[in-house]
């Protein structure tokens, strides 16, 4: 009995590791990218060469003591790089009056071959009539691998476009990378916040909205009818059911073990409780 629990376990948790790799994983470009991301929080930014809408060269060091929102996208993209730029466009607009001029929004083509710095202007004219605080930026191919290596930003090219996280990037004044938004949809009072917290010298705060934005990233698919992302039912019912009966099958497994644990438990508060009421002796 205790073999076929063992197996049925084992059993469980290769289906957790595929499903891991199934559908919700995708939208991420590959299992390891959330923690390759997260890996670089607390890097210190490179002084890449890049250039803007306008064709001027913009050395990323020339953004420093400017909290920094970038963005990874391409023009072409018929998902989900559209609700990126429009989310950070509404974090921008939403931005308290006193904190703008110190934050700069900066969304870097991962398609630097077709994306030339004329069509970055008429893209990102969609999105700010004004490139003084935003700007739509390219970069050669050494430099592109090389920042988005050290951004922990995964994409690769696929068939149609390219598959890429989901995902925006807050950098502080000091240049180190401060935190990742998940998803296509960042929420302006929370990155409000965290700009304020960065220009003021604090720490950021714990974000439990970032918790949902990583279940999100890897438990929905992207509609490209509404262009919207949609929970993935089946694909997160399907984890619960496999969570549910491992954590079933462990309890299982260690139950007489937690059992002569709890009657050793029982049986020590008992004694302490006799010792205690003892009448000392004359």
């Amino acid at each position: 009995m205790e073999n076929r629990v063992r197996r049925l376990l084992s059993t469980s948790i290769l289906f957790l590791v595929v499903a891991g790799t199934g559908e919700g994983a995708r939208a991420a470009d590959s299992p390891g990218a959330l923690a390759n991301s997260e890996a670089t929080v607390g890097r210190t930014v490179g002084n890449y060469q890049i250039v803007d809408q306008d064709w001027e060269l913009v050395p990323f060091h020339s953004l420093r003591g400017k909290v920094i929102l970038l963005t990874f996208f391409y023009i072409d993209c018929h998902g989900p790089c559209f609700l990126i730029n429009d989310s950070l466009r509404r974090v921008m607009a939403g931005l308290d009056a006193d904190l703008a001029d110190g934050v700069t929004g900066l969304s870097v083509t991962i398609d630097a071959e077709n994306d030339t710095p004329g069509e970055l202007r008429t893209y990102g004219g969609q999105f700010t009539p004004s490139f003084d605080r935003w700007r739509f930026v390219s970069a050669d191919r050494e430099t592109l691998a090389k920042m988005t290596a050290d951004l922990g930003f995964s994409y690769q090219k696929g068939v149609i476009g390219f598959e890429h996280l989901n995902r925006m990037t807050l950098i502080g004044p000091d240049g180190t990378v401060a935190a990742h938004f998940y998803g296509v949809d960042y929420d302006p009072a929370e990155v409000n916040a965290a700009v304020r917290s960065l220009l003021e010298g604090r720490p950021l705060g714990a974000r439990l909205s970032d918790v949902a934005s990583k279940l999100m990233l890897y438990c929905s698919s992207y509609d490209p009818v509404t262009k919207t992302y949609r929970i993935n039912g089946p694909f997160v019912a399907a984890i619960l059911v496999q969570y549910l009966l491992i954590m079933g099958t462990l309890l299982f497994l260690a139950r007489r073990p937690l059992m002569a644990f709890g009657r050793r438990l029982v049986g020590a508060v008992r004694g302490a409780s006799v010792v205690r009421c003892v009448r000392p002796t004359a």
